[in-house]
């Protein structure tokens, strides 16, 4: 009893035993990955928290990054004043540029950055690639932690040796002239392509809330593929001139302001780069990329022009006083409006306000590459009245400078439709043979075209006589005897139309001799039939009274 006592307690002891060496392993194993995970919680909750856009961090190379964005983008004004406040903390060492691809109504402004962008498969503005899409940012940031994120992505790359050096010289004209020096401090030769952007600080074209860009693209100083040799350098140089550079809007870049340009140079790697997934949201539609491997920019410095010239304006169409025809419920009239606005400088906005209400709309180029510009205006009887109208039409100049011409119209609407009497005849009147009509059309507008119809038949116009009297001859011997609708349209120069129908009835007399009285009606068949009768009966009663 006691041996079976000392095994049962012993069994209990082996078996605590075995429990604490199974706790003991576990925490062993697994407790390195638990702080881990922790540590991982808790960094990730530091990343909610707001950067310190002010402190500096060591880089392999300047970070270079591009916005997509477009005039009509309401989302795309946070994007791009995000990249200018980052660049003016000082905090990270990158350049940005706005690759402005289209204006207001989705007109192509550049065609550079509009290709650029289908390079890039962009597919949505705001879009952001840093570094030619190492790390892509799409829509409107809710802060700079986002971008700030991926400069320091993009600045821990591992990229080619290579340095760049740009210089940039305003030669006067809106003429710059640039020059890059590349230097290989690789192993091997380097093959990339060079792209040179030139900017404006505060841009000509206006984000969707009404402000300038920051550093606007305009053009593509040098965009070519170049070879440096390992430990080689070599220099590029092109002489860029604004005034030969024209946008999709029509108008040239010859009215630059040397202290409001930025050059950016910024060297792309000829090697692609199969993309990763965590990279790209949209990394689908790029499956290589050719990442930036380094950048410079500088800020030009020259003499401007001061300019106190306001453009030049002389509307063209419509008159001083002219009559417009107005618009009302059944008619959508609109006046073509065309101005002539020119400037020694770069016009930046062509606009026009009806009646001063401060309402400024846009202008567009009638023919490319020309001073005229053109625009509908919608005589909406809603928001346009009858009576006198002032249209203004203005040009502001890169400098603010405004130059402006109006000119009085009126507008009268046509709110009657013509009215139609019938002089001379009354509904379900008896008519026959050829007789004439009249009737009589007023407007209080020109009338232009008084016709007639019977029973939806073909239109034939009728004659015009004085007092408003219209009259027309009808032939009711082609017509079938009865009933029949005579309708009258009338137009008037506005082209109002109005409609008035009357029966007529259609009796014409059987003349003697004629074919149709040589043919019994109805009542002629009676009668014969009847007599017929009558002399077949009293000749067989004649003959019975013979007979006896």
């Amino acid at each position: 009893m006691t041996h079976w006592i000392s095994l049962k307690i012993a069994r209990k002891i082996w078996m605590l035993a075995l429990f604490f060496v199974v706790i003991f392993f576990t925490v062993s194993i697994f407790g390195t990955n638990i702080i881990t995970l922790t540590s991982n919680v808790e960094s990730e909750k530091n990343l909610n928290q707001p950067i310190d856009t002010t402190r500096s961090r060591a880089q392999t190379h300047t970070v270079f990054a591009e916005d997509f964005t477009a005039e009509w983008c309401q989302y795309c004004p946070a994007a791009s004043e995000t990249l200018r406040q980052l660049s003016n903390s000082g905090g990270y060492q990158f350049y940005f540029v706005c690759m402005i691809t289209q204006d207001e109504n989705q007109t192509v402004i550049s065609d550079d950055a509009q290709n650029r962008a289908d390079e890039m498969s962009v597919s949505s503005y705001p879009t952001v690639e840093f570094d030619s899409g190492y790390y892509e940012e799409t829509g409107a940031p809710q802060d700079e932690n986002g971008y700030v994120q991926a400069i320091e992505a993009c600045g821990d790359r591992n990229v080619a040796d290579i340095d760049i050096k740009l210089t940039s010289e305003y030669l006067g004209t809106a003429k710059l002239d640039i020059d890059v020096e590349i230097v290989n401090n690789d192993d091997s030769t380097y093959s990339g392509r060079l792209r040179v952007y030139i900017a404006e600080i505060d841009s000509r074209y206006y984000d969707y809330d009404g402000n300038p860009y920051p550093n606007g693209f305009l053009d593509f100083a040098i965009n070519r593929d170049i070879d440096v040799s390992s430990g080689s350098t070599i220099s590029e140089s092109a002489t860029w001139d604004g005034a030969a550079v024209v946008d999709g809007l029509g108008d040239d870049y010859g009215d630059i302001d040397p202290n409001n340009i930025i050059v950016i140079a910024a060297m792309f790697n000829g090697e692609s780069t199969p993309f990763r997934e965590r990279d790209l949201q949209h990394s689908s539609k790029v499956p290589n990329l050719f990442l930036v491997d380094e950048a410079d920019a500088v800020y030009l410095s020259g003499e401007s022009v001061i300019d106190e010239d306001p453009p030049v304006v002389n509307i063209l169409s419509p008159t001083e006083d002219e009559v417009l025809p107005g618009a009302d419920e059944e008619q959508s009239d609109s006046v073509k409006i065309i101005a002539e606005i020119s400037d020694d400088a770069s016009i930046k906005s062509k606009e026009f306000e009806i009646d001063n209400n401060g309402i400024w709309m846009r202008m567009y180029p009638l023919v490319p590459y020309d001073d005229q510009y053109f625009v509908f205006w919608n005589l909406d009887s809603t928001d346009t009245q009858d009576g006198e109208h002032i249209i203004t039409v203005r040009g502001i100049d890169v400098n603010d400078n405004i130059g402006q011409d109006s000119i009085t119209v009126i507008v009268e609407r046509d709110n009657e439709h013509p009215k139609i009497v019938f002089n001379d005849l009354e509904n379900d009147q008896e008519v026959k043979e050829t007789f004439s009509f009249y009737v009589q059309v007023t407007d209080d507008k020109a009338v232009s075209r008084v016709s007639y119809n019977i029973d939806d038949g073909s239109w034939r116009d009728m004659e015009a006589e004085g007092y408003n009297q219209y009259t027309a001859e009808l032939d009711t011997t082609k017509l079938s005897e009865g009933r029949h609708t005579l309708t009258i349209e009338a137009e008037d120069t506005s082209g109002k139309i109005i409609t008035e129908s009357i029966n007529i009835k259609v009796k014409n007399d059987v003349s003697e001799g004629s074919p149709e009285s040589a043919t019994p009606g109805f009542e002629g068949i009676f009668l014969i039939i009847s007599a017929a009768i009558l002399v077949i009966y009293f000749s067989r009663y004649s003959k019975r009274l013979i007979q006896y």
